[in-house]
């Protein structure tokens, strides 16, 4: 083949691939819509917008609704909307001592989840527990689910997902130093039969997060969770924020202490606070409140105690919070994790009342809104590895 003729067929080929992903972004974006609108709105030309939807057609990804109305004398449009359950991903989340699995469309929407108890060993449970609790997972729905795109596997460790490199040690799932999980996941994957990525728990948790609150129209969010440890996923003009060593947002590297001395094997300075082991070592009713999943009669019960435990972790959160928003110029923030989930509106309140004091600028700062947005983060982050190789037939 000539080198002029190659170049036409890649730049067509290039711009097909173009126009189908973007009539899918606009169809995921909107209630209904007919083909003139996308021509419209998109600058397709109709006879290309026509071939695209009868595509997504054929693939399940679009559902006639019938004539719309019109405000003018003329030709009612035919109505199309998008079908998100044309194509699910598995998103997982696995924090040592449990493992969340959950069925995630097109939409972010969680379709089906369920908790297995684990092991705090990353080789054990992707090398022999994953592999049958993903493959039981799966025949639960047998025929009746649609394609699988893949699987997302989000872990609390410093990880680079083009590499499947975790940087540094992540006692929780039982890694103590650097190490290449390359060869564990593509074993993992001809297991099960579906491409496999990893990823940070929290960076997909602040993308789930991102994803349920796009009716905000938020730019950047700050993802900040508490639980086994502390991290934070920034979002920054609609996309993860990572740096070059997948290190952005790793507060649990935190230090207000200037004699303190960093260690890649140790846990970090603000995470030896306000992980969940050193929190119930100072305060043992932390631990029944974990346990019960809400604060409950304890602010009463425990009143002095419970309200000095809110104040401590405020304050430190608060800290590592009002240095982000500082740095970052960010004015959204999401407290998420299971410790911020146990301890509700009082903690947030508190968080909110020293922000008031840190921050220069108006902070708004919420509860997380979706159920689980490490699964639904990781999976949508699947979901984009696999996309446009579908869409491309």
């Amino acid at each position: 083949m000539r080198r002029g003729t190659f170049m036409a067929s890649f730049i067509q080929t290039h711009l097909k691939d173009m126009n189908r992903k973007t009539v899918f972004d606009l169809l995921s974006s909107v209630d209904s819509i007919s083909r003139a609108e996308i021509s419209r709105r998109t600058g397709i030309s109709s006879p290309t917008v026509i071939k695209i939807v009868s595509y997504f057609q054929e693939k399940g990804l679009v559902i006639e609704l019938g004539e719309g109305s019109i405000s003018t004398a003329g030709r009612k449009p035919q109505l199309i909307r998008f079908n998100p359950d044309a194509a699910w991903s598995i998103g997982v989340v696995y924090e040592g001592d449990y493992l969340d699995v959950g069925f995630v469309d097109l939409n972010g929407n969680i379709k089906h989840r369920k908790r297995f108890k684990a092991v705090a060993n990353l080789d054990e449970m992707l090398e022999l527990r994953l592999p049958v609790i993903l493959r039981a997972f799966m025949e639960e729905f047998g025929e009746a689910r649609p394609s699988i795109l893949g699987v997302g596997i989000g872990i609390p460790g410093v990880v680079d997902p083009d590499t499947a490199q975790i940087e540094f040690a992540a006692p929780i799932v039982g890694v103590k130093e650097k190490r290449d999980c390359r060869s564990l996941i593509d074993r993992l994957s001809e297991q099960i039969g579906l491409p496999v990525s990893i990823d940070n728990d929290v960076k997909s948790a602040a993308w789930g997060e991102y994803i349920t609150r796009s009716g905000e129209a938020l730019q950047d969010l700050l993802y900040v969770s508490l639980g086994s440890g502390i991290g934070a996923g920034i979002i920054l003009d609609g996309q993860i924020r990572r740096g070059k060593h997948s290190l952005a947002g790793e507060i649990a590297f935190t230090s207000f202490d200037p004699a303190f001395r960093m260690s890649k094997t140790e846990v970090g300075w603000i995470e030896g606070r306000l992980g969940i082991h050193p929190l119930i070592g100072k305060w043992s009713f932390l631990e029944n409140i974990l346990n019960d999943g809400q604060a409950g009669g304890y602010p009463t019960t425990h009143r002095g105690p419970f309200e000095e435990m809110i104040r401590y972790i405020a304050s430190h959160l608060a800290l590592c919070i009002s240095n982000l928003v500082a740095a970052l110029d960010i004015t959204d923030v999401v407290l998420g994790g299971v410790t911020v989930e146990a301890l509700g509106e009082a903690l947030l309140d508190e968080v909110k009342e020293y922000l008031k004091r840190l921050c220069v600028i108006d902070v708004r700062c919420d509860l997380q809104l979706s159920r689980d947005p490490g699964v639904v983060g990781v999976a949508a982050i699947a979901t984009n590895h696999r996309l446009m190789e579908w869409l491309e037939g």
